[in-house]
């Protein structure tokens, strides 16, 4: 992590933004074969199977009902009587990792994206992880405690302090992980339930172009939303993420509403050398309520060098003062120290990881839990994915061939919709507006657990 920045004084300033890459916009994509030598051998034909609408229908929306007082209590009623829904932190599979090397071939059409849409360009499922988009956002949750915690202070500046430890702790998950989650299809879902019932968490792909998730957490205190997309900048031996949508904290025993944007990551050392990230910019959490904020400065290698993985946070009340700083580094631990008395105390330190991390993908203890096979989750859950299943069981070819089948599926379904006039509709989420921040975006509407505890799930589609 000490290198230099790469000298990128050679690489285009016209870089287009990149959402990761969009794999199923152009056929041939995940060939086995070197991005170049491109065969049709591995295409599987699936004529047999007709375009699907989605699950989307004109006349009826049952999910337009407001949402369950409480559906984390729902689920804790039910939990006798019901199959078992929460992941086990003892889950434990041997997932095999793809060694993929970097042919001339490849690092020719890198070069040559440089300047481009590189969306457009396909990748080899060998970057991947098995794990999709969804599942790498829900690994936020993995400290969680810190909102529950925050539910528990009556103080509403202590409370600040905890829910910025949160908004600071999914920086740590990023170190060593350099694969790329795999991007949901339209209408996949995930669903996460803790093993304790202490939340109970739900996600869904609400739109491909541009692509967008939404994510709804219910904690027994509070309540966690986001609508997660982002801009990227691709430099050759770079790349930078910007996170465009705002994270939400809601707790229920006041209704005081935080939110925050989220710091730009950057992946180095693309094509040559050790890959490394860090992070770049200032986000801010503030209570919609009493005005009062936390100021987080990240600062990249680039800026301050070694001490690129150092963030500092000022938490400041409705005037202005200082009430606590917070110090500390990103990837593995969080200082509060309280200005009226100068103690310090320790909010948030990182949990080891396995010994065996570095061989399944730079993944936490946590992160090995997230693809658990689970009984009764919805036939859209990123769970019942065939190629990231086949790929966790390290059979890639099988996986490469799986991954082409549906998106050629998903491209027969978005080109049923265009032929036949049909708007897409979020299943699970509709676009509202919010009081408090005046921005628009997908919120939950409720119903899935309840489909999901009587085995009931109508409209949704077929995907897989």
């Amino acid at each position: 992590a000490d290198e230099q920045i790469p000298d990128t004084n050679c690489v285009s300033d016209e870089a287009d933004d990149w959402y990761e890459i969009d794999d199923d916009d152009y056929p041939n994509v995940n060939s086995d074969q070197a991005p170049t030598d491109r065969t049709h051998e591995n295409q599987i034909e699936d004529d047999d199977q007709q375009p699907t609408l989605n699950g989307q229908t004109d006349t009826e929306n049952p999910t337009q009902n407001n949402i369950e007082e409480s559906e984390l209590e729902l689920i804790a009623k039910s939990a006798n009587e019901q199959h078992v829904v929460a992941v086990s932190n003892q889950y434990e599979r041997d997932i095999s990792i793809a060694v993929f090397i970097i042919s001339d071939q490849f690092r020719s059409l890198i070069r040559s994206a440089i300047g481009k849409e590189l969306w457009r360009v396909t990748m080899p499922i060998h970057f991947n992880e098995p794990l999709s988009l969804m599942q790498r956002i829900c690994e936020d949750l993995e400290y969680v405690y810190l909102l529950d915690r925050a539910a528990d202070c009556k103080d509403s500046l202590q409370r600040l302090v905890y829910v910025t430890a949160f908004a600071v702790s999914p920086f740590s998950t990023t170190i060593g992980r350099y694969s790329k989650p795999f991007n949901p299809l339209l209408g996949e879902t995930y669903e996460l339930v803790h093993e304790n019932l202490d939340y109970c968490c739900f996600c869904e792909q609400v739109s491909h172009h541009p692509p967008i998730l939404a994510i709804h957490c219910e904690g027994r205190g509070w309540k966690f939303w986001q609508e997660y997309k982002f801009d990227s900048k691709f430099r050759g031996q770079f790349l930078r993420l910007s996170p465009t949508g705002d994270v939400h904290i809601r707790f229920k025993d006041n209704q005081h509403h935080f939110s925050w944007s989220r710091p730009d990551t950057i992946v180095h050392n693309l094509l040559i050398g050790s890959m490394w990230v860090d992070q770049d910019g200032v986000a801010v959490v503030i209570n919609h309520q009493t005005q009062e904020s936390s100021t987080m400065i990240y600062e990249s290698y680039n800026k301050v060098g070694r001490n690129y993985k150092n963030v500092k946070c000022q938490v400041k009340d409705v005037n202005d003062e200082i009430g606590f700083e917070l110090n500390g580094m990103w990837d593995s631990y969080l200082d509060c120290t309280a200005m009226s008395d100068r103690k310090t105390e320790r909010l948030w330190t990182v949990a080891e990881r396995p010994s065996c991390s570095a061989k399944m993908y730079g993944f936490t203890k946590f992160a090995m839990t997230l693809n658990q096979p689970q009984e009764g989750v919805c036939p859209t859950d990123s769970r019942c994915r065939p190629d990231q299943r086949l790929m966790e069981e390290g059979k890639i070819l099988e996986a490469s061939k799986e991954k082409h089948r549906l998106e050629e599926k998903q491209r027969a379904a978005r080109r049923y919709r265009t032929d036949e006039n049909i708007e897409y509709k979020p299943r699970w989420f509709e676009m509202k507006t919010d009081p408090d921040t005046g921005k628009s975006y997908h919120v939950y509407v409720g119903g899935y657990w309840k489909a999901r505890l009587e085995q009931n799930f109508t409209n949704i589609p077929n995907l897989f």
